[in-house]
C-alpha cells in the first residue's frame, strides 16, 4: 500500500526496505504489518511469500478471536436474559385471589428481551381489593431488578390500605429514591370496593383501562390524567395525582392492560390500538374472564399475523358478578 501515509512517512527515513501490508478481517482493515531493513531489496520472492503467508495467517487467528469473543459474549447475554426472564416469571402472581364480588383473569407473555409488566391482586379489608398494573421502562435484568424494587413497594403500600392517590403519591416518593434517573414506571391502581359497588382508580401514566357497562352497553376508557412514577422526583408530583370514584354493576367488565397490546404493530406496521382493543372487548362481554381475555389475545394475533411482539403485554380481565 504505497500511497498510504504510513508509508510515505517511512520512505523519508534511511531505510533501504520498506514492506506494508494489511491485516484484513471480513473486508475491514485492522491494523498494518510493517517491515524494515537498512539494505536496499531485502525482501526477495520467497521472504515475501512468507510474509503474506504469516500475515494471513494472523488475520484468521484475529478473526477467530473476535467469532469467539461474540460467542462468549452472547452466551452472557444469553444466560443474563435467563435470569431477568425467571426474575420476572417469579415476581408475577401463580394465581389471583378468589371472591364472591368478581371473577378475575390474568395473562402475561414476556418479549423475547425481558421488559417489566407487572400485576397483582391485594386482598384488603373486609370486601375491598386493591388491583394494580404497571410497567416498568427498559428491558433487561436492569428493567427485572426495578420490577422486584416496584412489587416490594407496592406491596407494603397495598397491606396499609392506602387509597389509590395516597399510593400513588408514596409510591413514587419511594420509587424516586431507588429508580435509576433514567428510569420509570408507568401504573394504575384501582380500589374495588364490594360492599358499595364501587371502584376508585388513580392512573400514574399508564395506558388507559377500559371499562364495560353492561346496562348500557358501551365501553369507557379511563383516561384520569396523571404522570408515571419516577419521572419528577419532589412534591410537585403530588400535583398531578388525581383519583376517580365510578359505580358498578353484576355484568360490568374491567379490562386492564400495557402498552404492548396497543403499539403492537402487524407486517404494514399498523399498530393495534385502543380502538381494536375496545372492539376486541364488545365482542365477548358476555363471556367470563378467561373467555374474554382469550378471545381477545386471539384477536391480536390475527391483527399480527405471524409478526413477533417485540414488548411484553399484559392483559388482567375483571367481571364483576
Amino acid at each position: 500500500i504505497p500511497s498510504s501515509k504510513l508509508v510515505g512517512d517511512l520512505k523519508k527515513t534511511d531505510f533501504g526496505s520498506i514492506i506494508a501490508l494489511p491485516v484484513m478481517v471480513k473486508g475491514t482493515q485492522l491494523g498494518t504489518l510493517v517491515l524494515l531493513r537498512e539494505m536496499s531489496d531485502a525482501f526477495n520472492r520467497d521472504l515475501i511469500d512468507i510474509i503474506v503467508t504469516f500475515v494471513n495467517q494472523a488475520s484468521i487467528s484475529i478473526e477467530n478471536f473476535l467469532l469467539l469473543s461474540e460467542a462468549l459474549e452472547n452466551e452472557r447475554y444469553k444466560e443474563q436474559l435467563k435470569i431477568a426472564q425467571d426474575v420476572q416469571k417469579s415476581l408475577l402472581p401463580d394465581e389471583l385471589i378468589t371472591n364472591d364480588g368478581f371473577e378475575i383473569c390474568a395473562f402475561s407473555q414476556a418479549a423475547e428481551e425481558v421488559g417489566g409488566d407487572y400485576y397483582d391482586l391485594h386482598e384488603l379489608k373486609k370486601g375491598n381489593f386493591g388491583l394494580i398494573i404497571g410497567d416498568v421502562s427498559g428491558k433487561g435484568t436492569s428493567a427485572a431488578f426495578h420490577m422486584a424494587q416496584m412489587k416490594g413497594i407496592f406491596h407494603s403500600l397495598a397491606l396499609n390500605d392506602v387509597k389509590p392517590g395516597e399510593f400513588i403519591k408514596r409510591a413514587n416518593r419511594a420509587l424516586s429514591a431507588c429508580l435509576e434517573r433514567r428510569s420509570f414506571i408507568t401504573a394504575s391502581y384501582f380500589w374495588i370496593d364490594t360492599n358499595e359497588s364501587k371502584i376508585e382508580f388513580c392512573r400514574a401514566g399508564h395506558v388507559p383501562a377500559l371499562l364495560y357497562k353492561a346496562k348500557e352497553e358501551n365501553i369507557n376508557l379511563l383516561e384520569d390524567s396523571g404522570m408515571g412514577l419516577g419521572i419528577l422526583r419532589n412534591s410537585d408530583y403530588d400535583k398531578y395525582v388525581h383519583s376517580k370514584i365510578l359505580p358498578y354493576a353484576k355484568g360490568d367488565v374491567l379490562v386492564l392492560h400495557t402498552d404492548g397490546i396497543m403499539e403492537a404493530k402487524n407486517k404494514d406496521n399498523d399498530q393495534f390500538g385502543i380502538e381494536r382493543l375496545r372492539e376486541s372487548l364488545a365482542k365477548y362481554t358476555s363471556g367470563t374472564p378467561a373467555e374474554i381475555k382469550d378471545g381477545i389475545i386471539q384477536d391480536l394475533m390475527n391483527f399480527l399475523g405471524g409478526v413477533k411482539l417485540d414488548d411484553d403485554y399484559t392483559l388482567v380481565v375483571v367481571k364483576f358478578n
